[in-house]
């Protein structure tokens, strides 16, 4: 049974997007496709307004991408202090060759991706804040869109050791099997106890959108959303920070202190941050690994994989122990 990470991408052409949004829209503009690694997306100006097109991938589940949806609006209306990509008139439907498109027109949100700033200290700092914002307004939302088995979920800690054969280098499989056996060494307190609720899950320098000040202006692509450990939310996105500094456990300190001035996490979830941490990094190279021999011509799996495995190195020769006391000190 194909998913949204086996499946090809939808494939519609400028000439039918555009047909597509003026029957469905009534509106008439100009379209440039943009990158998308599972659906489709188009930015389609008009004259009063940039809008971003999705088409959404052909065995994407409705109640799941109803989920990005209603958080959206439930962002938007929780006066969160940044800006997302909005929806406009919600879900509809297109066909092409015999399957179904789901569709959705977003308010585009115009600005750089972090990815193409350097990261400053205060910046992250900023992006602790950003993301302890999302996690205090999504803390009384909920859909069943978000209780699902996903592989991008680190309670599926199955989904690493499953995809650990598609690393071809021992010496990186080695890597990979230290923090998995660290992970059933340091059971510090059972993770039932954690608070769970709906997280973006996807917090990465390609996601972050910046301000010409190289201030935070938003957060976009929701298709990771998950309900999962409420910790984890800030344990993605210092994954991805620690790639971004020469000094990573630094950089996630400044983030955690960003983060708990919003949403001050308890101390059993702190002492998983670490472990968190860790098994996001081991599966995003995994995934990458397993991804690459389905798409070996999308180039995109692999933006981030050199940096993490850096980052992997790096934590496997630090004492674990230290690092959790530091985030602990820092937090408190």
């Amino acid at each position: 049974m194909k998913t949204v990470f086996t499946n090809d991408p939808p494939d519609f052409t400028k000439r039918e997007a555009e047909e597509a949004i003026q029957t469905i829209y009534n509106k008439k503009g100009e379209l440039k496709e943009l990158y998308s690694d599972r659906d489709q997306n188009f930015l389609f100006k008009t004259k009063n307004e940039n809008y971003l097109l999705k088409i959404y991938n052909s065995v994407e589940k409705r109640k799941v991408i109803e989920l990005q949806i209603t958080s959206l609006k439930h962002i938007v209306k929780s006066h969160f202090p940044f800006k997302v990509p909005e929806p406009i008139n919600g879900l509809k439907k297109i066909f092409k060759d015999g399957d179904n498109y789901y569709i959705c027109l977003f308010k585009y949100l115009e600005g750089n991706f972090l990815f193409e700033t350097k990261l400053e200290h205060a910046q992250n700092r900023d992006i602790g804040i950003l993301m302890g914002n999302l996690t205090k307004v999504l803390t009384d939302f909920d859909h069943p869109g978000g209780h699902r088995i996903f592989e991008w979920d680190v309670q599926n800690i199955d989904v690493i050791r499953d995809k650990i054969k598609f690393i071809k280098k021992e010496n990186k499989k080695n890597i990979l099997l230290h923090h998995l056996n660290n992970m059933n060494n340091k059971l510090i307190s059972p993770l039932k106890n954690l608070r769970k609720s709906i997280i973006h899950n996807d917090g990465n320098d390609h996601n972050i959108i910046m301000n010409a000040d190289k201030s935070i202006k938003g957060l976009i692509d929701f298709g990771d959303m998950i309900y999962s450990f409420t910790v984890l939310e800030a344990a993605v996105c210092m994954a991805y920070i620690g790639q971004k500094n020469k000094k990573p456990l630094e950089s996630m300190k400044i983030f955690l202190e960003g983060y708990q001035s919003i949403f001050p996490l308890y101390e059993e979830e702190i002492l998983w941050l670490g472990q968190m941490i860790c098994l996001r990094l081991c599966l995003s190279v995994t995934m990458s690994a397993w991804r690459k021999t389905i798409f070996p011509m999308n180039t995109y799996l692999t933006i981030s994989e050199k940096s993490t495995w850096e980052l992997l190195e790096y934590l496997k020769e630090f004492d674990i122990d230290s690092w959790y006391n530091n985030l602990i000190q820092n937090a408190k």
